[in-house]
């Protein structure tokens, strides 16, 4: 039978040597949990989100309950005064969270909660083609 430096010794992943004839249990980590960034020290987050795609002059409830509003892109413009109007409610009502003109071709970053729902109202000339990122 092996002695107890010899079975030690042969499992230097799991234990250390201390230098003066003493093991010790290998605390080091090798692999770094998938939300840690170790050259970075902190911890990775990654936003997770649902859409929805908006192209044609409509009301339309996107959630109902509370929620989170990332954001609003417009990937195509829309023309002759088309507006997207968004409000904390499940109807085309109520509290507004923002009105934008869609013509312009600039989508919106909100990052916000809304509590009651989430609806969008796409009115007035054509149409743009709209992604909303939510969860």
């Amino acid at each position: 039978m092996a002695d107890i430096t010899t079975m030690i010794q042969s499992v230097p992943s799991k234990m250390k040597d201390l230098g003066d004839g003493s093991f010790a249990p290998n605390t080091t980590e090798t692999h770094a949990p998938a939300s840690e960034d170790n050259v970075a020290g902190v911890t990775k987050v990654e936003q997770r989100f649902t859409y929805v795609r908006l192209n044609a002059l409509a009301t339309t409830i996107i959630k109902g309950g509370s929620g989170f509003l990332h954001a609003l892109a417009i990937n195509t413009k829309g023309a002759t005064g088309n507006t997207v109007t968004l409000y904390d409610n499940t109807a085309g009502s109520g509290a507004v969270i923002g009105v934008i003109d869609t013509t312009t071709g600039d989508g919106k970053l909100y990052d916000i909660t809304f509590t009651t729902g989430l609806t969008a109202v796409v009115a007035g000339g054509t149409s743009a083609d709209l992604t909303v990122s939510y969860r």
